[in-house]
């Protein structure tokens, strides 16, 4: 079976398949997929787009910390926001956004800090996240990243796993629909945003 890609939303979905490979994920293409071979298989989301500040960059594509330009080909110099397989690479990365989500992914979502990074949304009178992933976060790397504005600093729908990284939370809290793990990371958190109703310091079910 082949499945074409959803070009607006960045997107596949699949009835009772597992996705095997693909091809072409800056357009349109096809995703080969096989049987599921597990009966708890109802759906598979393939997804090859990903919101940062704003900006939608898919697999293969460099967001430019300097004048938000998307690239196919890695800066010489600069920082920048990388994506590729579900992975988020950040490096020396500085975004702000007023009117959207630092962060925002419909899936799955490992992120990689690299050197000092800054996710800088909407003021505190609102309630746009820095990162927003509907599914499970993972996050590590050598690096650090800071985080402030109105909403939660970090909102997953699944669970949330900080490994072996350096995360700081200016203005709010991290919230897990599902585990939350904190594990040889530095997590710090400042004062609470009640304006925005976002004052729990961790938050999991």
């Amino acid at each position: 079976v082949k499945v074409s890609y959803n070009t607006t939303s960045g997107f596949v979905t699949a009835r009772h398949i597992k996705t095997t490979a693909a091809t072409n994920p800056n357009g349109v293409g096809q995703v080969t997929v096989v049987p599921a071979d597990l009966g708890s298989y109802d759906y598979v989301q393939f997804y090859s787009v990903i919101h940062v500040n704003g900006y939608a960059i898919t697999d293969g594509q460099y967001l430019l910390s300097s004048n938000k330009s998307i690239s196919s080909t890695k800066p010489s110099s600069g920082g920048y926001a990388y994506y590729e397989n579900n992975t988020l690479t950040l490096y020396n990365y500085t975004g702000t956004n007023t009117t959207d989500y630092g962060i925002y992914h419909n899936y799955d979502l490992d992120i990689v800090l690299s050197g000092t990074n800054t996710l800088i949304t909407s003021s505190v009178s609102s309630s746009y996240d820095g990162i927003y992933v509907y599914g499970s976060l993972y996050v590590t790397g050598s690096g650090n990243l800071s985080i402030s504005g109105g909403g939660y600093a970090i909102y997953t729908e699944g669970d949330a796993v900080i490994n072996s990284t350096t995360v700081s939370c200016a203005t709010s809290g991290i919230y897990a629909a599902g585990n939350m793990t904190l594990a040889d990371s530095k997590i710090s958190i400042g004062q609470l945003n009640t304006i925005a109703q976002r004052t729990t310091a961790l938050q999991a079910y």
